[in-house]
């Protein structure tokens, strides 16, 4: 079966969203080799470097980019996370990379990120909403916003991600999620809260009775 374009950019996508980074890297190399033209490479890659905190790897992306593509929404991304970027510079650079790609849930997860790394969490959730609306398998936002839900004590609401995540990870990323599922039921349970829509009090009782074991050994 022939690989299209939309294939190979959801597959890429889907390792990112499992941290599978460097299997994302593996094709990603292939792709720049042998489809240099596109742009929308080369912001992967930049993303990529960004949750691995590559910071050589981001200055040298972004020199690439300007020089290849300087009118894009990548360039303006990888302008944005540049190491030690100016964070109202990197905001303006996201907010008009939206307005030339707005269907990009990247921009929209790195705007969160970004008012979250600021301590504006309401806003970093706000953003993090805009990408799940563009993307509701995006896995990273979900993290992120559960973080942001728990530290504003919406306990509710941060277990709903954090189950959201563990629905949509891999096995092998699960192990931390039981601790943050664990610590937002006790919160709910002892704050006296109802449970999440969608999430029954049996469904709890069973996760809870299944997970508490181990969450013990973490």
């Amino acid at each position: 079966m022939e690989i299209t374009f939309l294939n190979q950019t959801e597959q890429i996508h889907s390792l990112i969203q499992q941290f599978r980074f460097r299997d994302a890297l593996l094709i990603l190399s292939h792709l720049l080799f042998t489809e240099p033209e596109k742009p929308i490479w080369y912001g992967f890659r930049t993303i990529i470097a960004s949750e691995m905190h590559r910071k050589v790897e981001l200055i040298e992306l972004y020199k690439l980019i300007m020089k290849y593509y300087p009118n894009t929404s990548q360039a303006l991304m990888a302008k944005a996370l540049l190491p030690g970027a100016d964070i109202e510079e990197a905001e303006s650079a996201l907010q008009f990379a939206c307005e030339l790609e707005p269907s990009n849930p990247y921009l929209y997860y790195l705007l969160g990120k970004n008012y979250r790394m600021q301590g504006y969490l309401d806003q970093a959730v706000k953003y993090f909403t805009r990408c799940l609306k563009l993307d509701r398998y995006f896995v990273l936002a979900y993290l992120l916003r559960a973080d942001c839900y728990s530290r504003l004590y919406s306990h509710q609401n941060a277990f709903r991600d954090y189950h959201a995540c563990w629905c949509l990870s891999s096995r092998a990323n699960q192990k931390q999620l039981k601790c943050s599922m664990v610590r937002e039921l006790k919160a709910i349970v002892k704050t006296g809260d109802h449970f999440p829509e969608k999430i029954t009090e049996e469904d709890v009782d069973i996760f809870f009775r299944f997970i508490e074991s181990d969450y013990l050994r973490i």
